[in-house]
Protein backbone atom coordinates (compact mmCIF):
# COMPACT_ATOMS: atom_id res chain seq x y z
CA UNK A 1 0.00 0.00 0.00
CA UNK A 2 2.83 2.11 1.34
CA UNK A 3 4.74 1.93 -2.20
CA UNK A 4 1.92 2.17 -4.60
CA UNK A 5 -1.39 3.31 -3.14
CA UNK A 6 -3.21 -0.27 -3.59
CA UNK A 7 -3.62 -2.95 -1.64
CA UNK A 8 -2.53 -6.09 -2.42
CA UNK A 9 -6.27 -7.17 -3.34
CA UNK A 10 -6.36 -4.64 -5.98
CA UNK A 11 -3.46 -6.26 -7.58
CA UNK A 12 -5.23 -9.77 -7.03
CA UNK A 13 -8.23 -9.11 -8.49
CA UNK A 14 -6.57 -7.80 -12.40
CA UNK A 15 -4.88 -10.96 -12.74
CA UNK A 16 -5.42 -12.68 -15.91
CA UNK A 17 -6.29 -15.71 -16.48
CA UNK A 18 -3.97 -18.48 -17.54
CA UNK A 19 -2.72 -19.06 -20.57
CA UNK A 20 -4.93 -22.68 -21.09
CA UNK A 21 -7.87 -21.07 -19.46
CA UNK A 22 -11.17 -22.69 -21.37
CA UNK A 23 -8.83 -25.04 -22.75
CA UNK A 24 -9.39 -28.87 -22.57
CA UNK A 25 -6.38 -30.48 -20.76
CA UNK A 26 -6.12 -32.58 -18.10
CA UNK A 27 -4.55 -31.50 -15.13
CA UNK A 28 -2.03 -33.74 -13.26
CA UNK A 29 -0.04 -33.38 -10.10
CA UNK A 30 2.33 -35.97 -10.17
CA UNK A 31 3.39 -36.69 -6.27
CA UNK A 32 5.37 -39.90 -5.54
CA UNK A 33 4.61 -41.72 -2.53
CA UNK A 34 5.52 -39.81 0.79
CA UNK A 35 7.88 -42.89 1.95
CA UNK A 36 9.53 -43.26 -1.47
CA UNK A 37 9.57 -39.50 -1.48
CA UNK A 38 11.62 -40.02 1.84
CA UNK A 39 13.79 -42.37 0.67
CA UNK A 40 15.25 -40.25 -2.89
CA UNK A 41 15.51 -37.14 -0.76
CA UNK A 42 17.80 -39.06 2.12
CA UNK A 43 19.84 -40.56 -0.94
CA UNK A 44 20.06 -37.40 -2.83
CA UNK A 45 21.47 -36.17 -0.16
CA UNK A 46 23.97 -38.77 0.96
CA UNK A 47 25.13 -38.41 -3.06
CA UNK A 48 26.02 -35.06 -2.58
CA UNK A 49 28.06 -35.48 0.36
CA UNK A 50 29.48 -38.18 -1.78
CA UNK A 51 30.34 -35.78 -4.00
CA UNK A 52 31.73 -33.11 -1.95
CA UNK A 53 29.14 -31.03 -0.47
CA UNK A 54 30.86 -30.98 2.50
CA UNK A 55 34.35 -29.80 1.31
CA UNK A 56 32.10 -26.99 -0.66
CA UNK A 57 30.74 -25.99 2.43
CA UNK A 58 33.68 -25.55 4.03
CA UNK A 59 35.06 -23.29 1.29
CA UNK A 60 31.61 -21.38 1.94
CA UNK A 61 32.15 -21.12 5.62
CA UNK A 62 35.53 -20.00 5.02
CA UNK A 63 34.37 -16.76 3.37
CA UNK A 64 32.79 -15.62 6.37
CA UNK A 65 29.43 -14.76 4.88
CA UNK A 66 26.44 -13.08 6.66
CA UNK A 67 25.02 -16.61 7.84
CA UNK A 68 21.37 -14.95 6.83
CA UNK A 69 22.37 -15.02 3.51
CA UNK A 70 19.92 -17.34 1.13
CA UNK A 71 23.02 -19.17 0.30
CA UNK A 72 23.69 -19.60 4.47
CA UNK A 73 20.81 -21.13 4.93
CA UNK A 74 20.28 -23.44 1.94
CA UNK A 75 18.72 -26.94 3.01
CA UNK A 76 22.05 -29.03 4.61
CA UNK A 77 24.08 -25.55 4.55
CA UNK A 78 23.63 -24.48 8.88
CA UNK A 79 23.74 -28.29 9.97
CA UNK A 80 27.05 -28.85 8.03
CA UNK A 81 28.86 -25.25 9.02
CA UNK A 82 27.33 -26.48 12.73
CA UNK A 83 29.92 -30.19 11.91
CA UNK A 84 32.76 -28.43 10.82
CA UNK A 85 32.79 -26.09 13.89
CA UNK A 86 32.66 -29.70 15.98
CA UNK A 87 29.24 -28.76 17.77
CA UNK A 88 27.12 -31.45 15.47
CA UNK A 89 28.37 -34.90 14.28
CA UNK A 90 28.93 -35.82 10.90
CA UNK A 91 25.70 -38.17 11.10
CA UNK A 92 23.83 -35.47 13.01
CA UNK A 93 24.91 -33.17 10.37
CA UNK A 94 23.76 -35.20 7.46
CA UNK A 95 20.71 -35.73 9.34
CA UNK A 96 19.46 -32.47 10.17
CA UNK A 97 20.23 -31.75 6.07
CA UNK A 98 18.13 -34.73 5.01
CA UNK A 99 14.98 -33.17 7.52
CA UNK A 100 14.90 -29.90 6.22
CA UNK A 101 15.08 -31.46 2.47
CA UNK A 102 11.92 -33.07 3.66
CA UNK A 103 10.00 -30.27 5.73
CA UNK A 104 10.51 -28.07 2.41
CA UNK A 105 9.46 -31.14 0.20
CA UNK A 106 6.52 -31.18 2.59
CA UNK A 107 5.71 -27.39 1.65
CA UNK A 108 6.33 -27.26 -1.66
CA UNK A 109 3.33 -30.05 -1.64
CA UNK A 110 1.10 -27.92 0.90
CA UNK A 111 1.78 -25.15 -1.15
CA UNK A 112 0.51 -26.36 -3.84
CA UNK A 113 -2.18 -28.30 -2.82
CA UNK A 114 -3.77 -24.83 -1.68
CA UNK A 115 -3.47 -23.24 -4.94
CA UNK A 116 -4.63 -25.29 -6.99
CA UNK A 117 -8.08 -25.87 -7.91
CA UNK A 118 -10.40 -28.90 -7.75
CA UNK A 119 -10.55 -29.81 -11.08
CA UNK A 120 -6.47 -31.21 -10.99
CA UNK A 121 -6.20 -35.12 -10.53
CA UNK A 122 -3.52 -35.87 -7.90
CA UNK A 123 -1.42 -39.47 -8.28
CA UNK A 124 1.88 -41.10 -8.58
CA UNK A 125 4.27 -41.12 -11.27
CA UNK A 126 3.74 -44.85 -12.06
CA UNK A 127 -0.02 -44.10 -11.71
CA UNK A 128 0.42 -41.42 -14.52
CA UNK A 129 2.55 -43.85 -16.77
CA UNK A 130 0.33 -46.99 -16.44
CA UNK A 131 -2.79 -44.35 -17.37
CA UNK A 132 -0.68 -43.20 -20.07
CA UNK A 133 0.11 -46.87 -21.47
CA UNK A 134 -3.85 -47.85 -21.56
CA UNK A 135 -4.85 -44.71 -22.89
CA UNK A 136 -6.80 -44.43 -19.65
CA UNK A 137 -7.63 -40.79 -19.65
CA UNK A 138 -9.46 -40.32 -23.24
CA UNK A 139 -9.66 -37.10 -24.40
CA UNK A 140 -8.89 -34.04 -22.07
CA UNK A 141 -11.67 -32.24 -21.20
Amino acid sequence: LTATGRPIAAFQAARRPGPLTGLPCLKLFLTPDREVLRARIDARFLAMMAAGALAEVEALADRGLDPMLPVMRAHGVPGLIAHLRGTLSYDEAVARGQADTRRYAKRQVTWFRHQAGTDWTWLTPEAAMAAAATGAWGEPG
